[in-house]
């Protein structure tokens, strides 16, 4: 069964690797993750929208000495659709936080997966967020409602 929500095409925007030379691949990883979202609605489409996301990976602050094998800053972009509406601004609000935010976090998973592959500390995968708990934590923005235009009537003045 093919989803509402469909994926019209995704970017990566911005990107920072950097490996650890000190990272022990038998020890295990400490790592922090840090995902932030912005979300914009199409201005006239309203079954379009954008989320640009910015995912952060590094050392944890309240570790001392963590084993991490990279600091990683990506910055990716997804343009999404409805094939059509959903009934309600909460079924709009479930598809983007538990459908629209998985796709994108894993295609930049994907990105990151190949960015690393090369590296002295090997391939990076991301770990698995529960996407769920992050809808409940973070509010979702408003959905706009679609305003109807205005026809303009001009009047011939006569004299």
């Amino acid at each position: 069964m093919i989803s509402l929500l469909q994926v019209e095409n995704y970017l990566i925007l911005e990107s920072s690797f950097k490996s650890n030379s000190n990272f022990n691949p038998d020890k295990d990883v400490q790592i922090s993750i840090e995902v932030n979202r912005q979300q914009l609605f199409h201005e006239s489409d309203p079954h379009k929208f954008s989320i640009t996301m910015r995912v952060i990976m590094g050392p944890g602050d309240d570790k001392p000495n963590p084993n991490f094998p990279w600091s990683i800053d990506v910055v990716g972009q997804g343009f999404f659709k409805f094939i059509q509406l959903p009934p309600s601004d909460g079924d709009i609000k479930k598809y983007i936080d538990l459908n629209a935010m998985p796709i994108l976090y894993s295609l930049i998973r994907g990105y990151v997966s190949q960015a690393t592959a090369l590296g002295p500390s090997g391939r990076f995968i991301m770990p698995t967020l529960n996407f769920k708990t992050m809808a409940e934590e973070v509010k979702s923005p408003e959905i706009p409602k679609p305003t109807k235009k205005k026809k303009s009537i001009q009047k011939k003045q006569t004299k």
